[in-house]
């Protein structure tokens, strides 16, 4: 059995990336108002990840990727109370330290012999990334 890997690394530039549970994570972590309006959260990410080729004797077996390493940053724009409009940026640095505790899953099982990212989901609530090729 020898099983090859190829590294790739991609930025969102080329597949979607959603978020769920980010207002309520948000909040909680800024201590923040749960009534503000947040009006837009732009996301930066990137993935690395790794094309694998498993081969036996008779040939190729499995051919499959999987992400290895999340990062991003997040722009929000949010209205508080008295509709006073701020911009908080939680840079590449301070995300890392809360993408640690996120389990990391993939899915190429449909890749249909192309593997590119289609798009990323982020789970704040069961703290979890999908990536989907």
């Amino acid at each position: 059995m020898t099983t090859e890997t190829f590294t790739q690394i991609n930025s969102n530039r080329s597949f979607d990336v959603d978020l769920y549970g980010f207002k309520k994570w948000f909040v909680k972590q800024y201590n923040l108002d749960p009534e503000i309006d947040i009006d837009m959260e732009s996301t930066t990410m990137s993935v690395q990840w790794e094309f694998y080729i498993e081969m036996r004797s008779w040939g190729v077996k499995t051919i499959g990727a999987y992400a290895t390493k999340v990062e991003m940053s997040i722009l929000v724009e949010y209205y508080d109370q008295d509709d006073t409009k701020h911009e908080y940026e939680i840079e590449e640095k301070v995300m890392k330290t809360f993408l640690e505790e996120f389990e990391i899953d993939s899915n190429s099982e449909h890749a249909d012999g192309q593997f590119t990212i289609n798009n990323v989901e982020v789970d704040f609530d069961d703290k979890k990334i999908q990536v989907n090729f």
